[in-house]
């Protein structure tokens, strides 16, 4: 899986939050105070596993919706706006 990097800025405010709400915990590294690192708690383990759960679940209704248009769904979308651009829906219903 290749790396993404986000802003400092932005990863600070999430991770904020979620000390805050009690998923992640932030600990001192023993050998270097300057750093810390943040760890799930038993709670945030337990979203973990849900979320995880989810996005099986997600993953496998995708290849349904796959399937049952025959494409993806984003490419079908271009195309019927598309072809609304050269027929618009009004002239579709007096036809």
């Amino acid at each position: 899986m290749p790396k993404t990097w986000f802003p400092h800025q932005l990863v600070a405010q999430k991770i904020s939050v979620l000390t805050k709400i009690s998923p992640v915990e932030k600990r001192p590294n023993p050998k270097d105070r300057r750093r810390s690192g943040f760890f799930l708690t038993r709670t945030g383990k337990k979203q973990a596993k849900l979320l995880q759960s989810y996005i099986e679940e997600i993953f496998l209704i995708n290849i349904d919706l796959y399937e049952e248009i025959e494409g993806e769904l984003s490419t079908k979308l271009v195309w019927g706006v598309g072809r609304l651009s050269d027929c618009p829906i009004v002239r579709l219903f007096r036809d």
